[in-house]
């Protein structure tokens, strides 16, 4: 084998270390942030829609239109989530018909007001880990 061959060699297995170790770096943070996602949905999102994200929160029954089942979501748009529609739901930029008189927590608003009064993640982070999370939860 040449020089030349073996140093294309060396180089390749390299490269593809590099993507594994790359890949696994990214799975992991991948796991992270639907945990960390997990905890902001259950913390503000599970009172009206559940733990399980179909719609079935302690609250549900109270109010005047009844949360959809967030499982849902991608099956309901062509199979694709729509994950800057659903991030702008979440930040209050697509307003949603949810009690009698006014629409589901403005959770971009109240994110950012936190930011201001405890440590806390800013809004806009606190928003994708929820978008991502309900992204992960979605049913074939």
């Amino acid at each position: 084998m040449t020089r030349t061959a073996v140093r294309t060699v060396f180089v390749s297995l390299l490269l593809l270390l590099g993507i594994g170790i790359a890949t696994k770096q990214a799975a992991a943070q991948q796991e992270k942030v639907i945990a960390d996602g997990k905890i902001e949905y259950e913390e503000n999102c599970a009172g009206c829609h559940g733990l399980s994200a179909k719609g079935d929160g302690k609250l549900a029954d109270i109010l005047i239109t009844r949360p959809p089942d967030l499982t849902q979501i991608a099956k309901r748009n062509g199979g694709v989530f729509p994950f800057w529609r659903i991030y702008d739901v979440i930040g209050g930029e697509k307003p949603v018909r949810a009690h009698e008189f006014s629409a589901m927590p403005i959770w971009g608003s109240r994110f950012r007001g936190e930011e201001k009064t405890r440590y806390t993640e800013p809004a806009h982070i606190r928003m994708l880990l929820l978008t991502h999370y309900l992204e992960s939860l979605q049913e074939k």
